[in-house]
């Protein structure tokens, strides 16, 4: 018997979700069924046996303990519409019911043997599959009576926990959750094997603890503390751990994906997506031999957050280096560079003074305090590397 993996319209984010989920299949399965699912995902519909359904199912449960086991991030579920998310996600196994506001991983694991059984059972549209951006698509009104089958909303979920990289992120009083998905195009799918376990690595800090880090400084844009942690994520993952591919071999292939930032209320609202821009950053910090700029700037970020009420000034000094960088990426303008290079060496004097003080009056954290000045010395001739 046939069983199909219905793909959802561009419209909804639950189709990104699904592209998540199958693009990383595509690097454990053979040859034949991974045609199969980049036909079908193209068509709009998946139609698998029996036995090639066990294959993926197996295969997306491995691949979920694996992810789960790397962070913490989880995707909201919401109550609004004609019933919560948790109760219609509880239709594929009714006798295994998911509680809670949070999709969780090992209730999909758990379920996954139940999935084949009910895998053609169809559910009403979760209103986690809906939000998108420039999209009405959220509203009930527009999807009132629109219907999913029981394996492509198992697909969907397992895609959200795949692509989710951060969640119960605080800024002011919003609380935001960060995704990045695949764009649908035959590249970014075959790529998306190797993009998620980069992302997922737990060899190096996790992808979420940058972002986090970043965040402490508050005059620094949401996204742009978003995506240079990113950067530093996949910069350290890919130089540092064994195994991993080139960075060089992904040029070009980052921007076939999409950070995409939720926030969520009552129900999911999409607050900004972009591509995943980060090929121009890396060859630009690999032509000016600046490639330790990241972890510098996230370093003296640390710092500048830690040391805030002593060097009042070295957080905003952070964000307008990081500001200037992607500045002078994309303008190709020096003046900003300039401006905070100059900054950066003020506050390395600030810093000097305080370590010769704290190692006087025999302060704990002098050790630290004199690490800070060397950051923020060493972040001044990073930052000329590029002049």
């Amino acid at each position: 018997m046939s069983i199909e993996i219905r793909i959802l319209e561009e419209r909804s984010i639950g189709r990104y979700f699904q592209a998540t989920a199958l693009g990383y299949l595509l690097g454990t399965l053979p040859v034949t069924l991974r045609s199969k699912l980049i036909e079908g995902f193209r068509e709009g519909s998946i139609s698998l046996n029996s036995s090639e359904v066990t294959q993926l199912l197996s295969n997306l449960v491995s691949i979920l303990k694996a992810v789960c086991s790397a962070k913490r991030a989880i995707p909201t579920l919401y109550r609004a519409g004609k019933a919560p998310d948790s109760k219609l996600l509880s239709t594929i196994a009714p006798s295994t019911p998911l509680e809670g506001r949070t999709l969780s991983c090992d209730w999909l694991v758990k379920i996954a043997p139940i999935v084949q059984q009910s895998a053609s059972t169809p559910i009403d549209v979760p209103m986690f599959l809906r939000s998108y951006v420039f999209s009405k698509y959220r509203d009930v009104g527009e999807v009132r009576g629109e219907r999913i089958n029981a394996i492509s909303l198992y697909t969907a979920a397992a895609g959200a926990l795949i692509s989710i990289i951060a969640s119960g992120l605080q800024r002011g009083e919003a609380r935001y959750e960060l995704y990045i998905v695949p764009d649908t195009s035959l590249e970014s799918l075959l790529s998306s094997h190797r993009m998620y376990t980069i992302l997922h690595t737990i060899s190096v800090e996790s992808l979420e603890n940058y972002i986090r880090g970043l965040l402490r400084i508050e005059s620094l844009s949401f996204d742009l503390a978003v995506l240079l942690s990113i950067a530093l994520h996949v910069y350290n993952a890919t130089t540092q751990v064994a195994g991993m591919p080139p960075l060089v071999g992904l040029y070009n292939v980052f921007e076939k994906f999409r950070i995409i930032c939720v926030v969520p209320q009552e129900r999911p609202l999409v607050a900004w997506e972009r591509p995943l821009m980060l090929t121009h950053i890396f060859e630009e910090l690999e032509r000016s031999k600046a490639s330790n700029l990241l972890q510098r700037l996230y370093w003296c970020a640390i710092r500048a957050s830690r040391y805030s009420a002593e060097v009042t000034r070295a957080s905003d000094v952070v964000s307008q280096c990081i500001t200037a960088l992607f500045a002078y990426i994309e303008t190709r303008s020096l003046d900003m560079l300039f401006s905070c290079g100059a900054s950066a060496q003020r506050v390395t004097d600030q810093f000097s003074y305080l370590c010769r003080d704290s190692v006087k009056r025999g302060r704990k954290d002098a050790g630290e305090i004199c690490i800070a000045e060397r950051d923020f010395a060493d972040l001044t001739k990073d930052i000329a590397r590029l002049l």
